[in-house]
């Protein structure tokens, strides 16, 4: 990857990090994939190096960073576990253009109980005051079950976010029973950042370390001397995703997190009722340049053209196994944006009722932060069946219809092997003022023969 790194946005779970690093593993591992979306000077042949990841802490930064032509790939959360979407992950496709959607990828993770590693260093060297121990040796880690359950003892407060209160009730409900402590952050917090500070502000500031020879054997030993230590000092704890808690190491043949390769080390990893995070994310790449001597695109049918290529691109497999043949995707679903709001726009309705008379589920998003035109993103799924994929090129000429302005852009798509889950509705009708206007003048005959009849029936003859 040619002076290229996977930038990712750094979201709440940890999961962008870890998507960027099996995509990492996967483009180190297969080099070029089926679908066509890397240029020939960027191929890389099996067993490269993985190239690094980068955060960035929203999705226009993410996103900036690959079409300026820095980073070789980009990963957007979409959609995390209960149907919510990443709103300013849409705004941002929006936003920018020369990138390609190429895949989409699932991860999930679980909470478990981490404490900052520097406190438990610091309970380690309280308990004996002045000691002398080699700088590779220093400090008591729990490397079992049985001192993860004695640390635990020690917590005396949990910090948790709002997300991780709601998914780990009965662990945390059990831990109060103990007497433990347990504390809300704010929506603004890092988890990650707020306790570790929090932890280093609590050492003893009376700790003193000197550095010299041991005269045995001339090998530089830390010396640390302790004065006024509080050795009852309790620990603070925080739920945290597994891996930003561990960073995304592999844990140690007796199970246990490597608790020397981290900033946190693990009290409890199965918390009990634990409810599973997961969230799905979009792979994007640059979009390639058109070749010198291409045609130009021109007109409705031209861009349709290109469209459906990109449509019978999203079924295939991106970066897939080495060997083997592996089938195509099952679905793929498809990205459009309208705008629902402004001067001479019309009603989406059209569109949505075509869908659903295609036989074609979607589900809309409302960017409600920008009311001026009110963007609405269809996220259409197409099953891998050809009468699908020419009901899903009639819904897009549909789309671009003259006269309705809803500033249409297809924004791209990609495969699934996981159906979608929505409920159809049935198509709205709209009655148009003509029908209604021959209702009108229907229903004023009928009332008008019936007192007509009615004036008749009095008459005397």
């Amino acid at each position: 990857m040619a002076g290229g790194f996977i930038a990712y946005q750094d979201e709440e779970h940890g999961l962008g990090f870890k998507v960027a690093q099996i995509l990492a593993k996967e483009y180190a591992l297969n080099g070029k994939n089926q679908r066509g979306g890397l240029s020939v000077s960027d191929q890389k042949q099996p067993d490269s190096i993985p190239p690094k990841v980068s955060p960035r802490r929203d999705s226009t930064s993410t996103l900036a960073s690959l079409v300026s032509h820095q980073a070789q790939f980009a990963v957007l959360p979409l959609e995390d576990d209960r149907g919510k979407y990443n709103k300013l992950s849409l705004e941002a496709l929006i936003d920018f253009k020369d990138y390609y959607i190429e895949a989409e990828m699932r991860d999930e993770d679980d909470y478990v109980l981490a404490v900052p590693s520097v406190s438990i260093y610091e309970l380690g060297e309280s308990a004996f005051p002045s000691s002398h121990k080699g700088a590779s040796h220093i400090g008591a880690l729990p490397r079992n079950l049985e001192a993860q359950d004695l640390l635990r003892r020690r917590v005396g407060v949990i910090y948790a976010s709002a997300d991780a209160l709601e998914r780990c009730q009965a662990a945390l409900h059990g831990y109060e029973a103990q007497g433990i402590q347990v504390q809300r952050l704010a929506d603004n917090e890092d988890p990650y950042r707020t306790v570790l500070n929090k932890a280093l502000e609590g050492l003893d500031q009376d700790r003193m370390i000197f550095t010299g020879l041991d005269d045995g054997d001339s090998t530089v030993k830390r010396l640390s001397g302790m004065r006024a230590a509080n050795h009852a000092k309790p620990l603070i704890g925080v739920l945290l995703p597994r891996d930003v808690a561990t960073m995304g190491r592999q844990t140690s043949s007796n199970g246990l997190a490597d608790p020397s390769s981290s900033e946190y080390v693990l009290l409890d990893d199965h918390l009990e009722g634990n409810t599973k995070l997961s969230e799905r994310f979009l792979v994007l790449s640059r979009l390639q340049e058109r070749s010198r001597g291409a045609k130009p695109v021109i007109g409705v049918i031209g861009q349709q053209d290109v469209w459906m290529k990109k449509v019978n691109k999203a079924f295939k497999r991106f970066l897939p196994k080495s060997q083997g043949n592996y089938p195509e995707h099952k679905f793929a679903r498809f990205l459009i944006k309208l705008d629902s709001r402004g001067k001479g726009v019309l009603d989406i309705d059209e569109i949505t009722n075509e869908l659903i008379r295609k036989g074609l589920s979607y589900t809309p998003i409302v960017l409600n932060k920008r009311p001026e035109r009110l963007p609405v993103i269809l996220e259409v799924e197409v099953p891998n069946e050809e009468q699908a994929r020419k009901n899903f090129k009639y819904i897009l000429s549909k789309c671009h219809l003259p006269g309705r302005n809803w500033n249409t852009r297809f924004l791209g798509g990609y495969g699934t092997d996981v159906k979608m889950d929505v409920i159809m509705p049935t198509p709205s009708h709209r009655w148009s003022w003509k029908a209604f206007t021959l209702g009108a003048i229907a229903l004023t005959a009928a009332t008008a023969g019936i007192w007509l009849l009615h004036y008749f029936d009095k008459l005397p003859f």
